[in-house]
């Protein structure tokens, strides 16, 4: 990891972190980790930690240190997307009937929030925002893949 990066992300850490405890509870550290690009949803963020032996909060939950935070984002970044990416483009070319590599945004809805890694209405509006949606309500899937994975 280069020291820009250890940087970067310790600054994001810290814009999370706003009480100065170094340590993040898991409803933060999901958003925290979605601010730059993974998308593990709590149960995942939970395991992961859990099988890291991460510091607990006084209810017995997880928590998320700037060095694990370091390590899921290298791994996002260096790591290899390939098999994410296919799942979902898998998920997606179900309702693409004419094979256009595109899909109505309710669709997208509709795969983000029941199939595979749920996502909450939220945040799946919090995506489609940031993805493009052309004047027919279609979103091209690969672009949104690739925005999804960081690729």
């Amino acid at each position: 990891m280069t020291k820009e990066l250890k940087d970067q992300l310790k600054e994001i850490f810290k814009t999370y972190d706003d009480k100065g405890e170094g340590s993040l509870d898991l409803a933060t550290a999901v958003k925290a980790i979605r601010s730059v690009g993974e998308s593990l949803n709590s149960e995942e963020l939970g395991e992961y930690l859990k099988d890291k032996g991460a510091s607990t909060d006084k209810q017995g939950n997880p928590t998320l240190s700037l060095e694990h935070f370091n390590d899921l984002v290298c791994g996002s970044i260096y790591g290899d997307n390939s098999q994410k990416q296919q799942e979902l483009q898998n998920a997606f070319q179900v309702f693409d009937m004419e094979k256009k590599g595109v899909i109505k945004a309710s669709e997208m809805r509709y795969v983000m929030t029941n199939l595979g890694e749920r996502f909450s209405i939220e945040e799946v509006e919090e995506l489609i925002n940031e993805a493009h949606v052309d004047s027919g309500g279609n979103i091209n899937y690969n672009n949104f893949i690739s925005m999804m994975t960081r690729k």
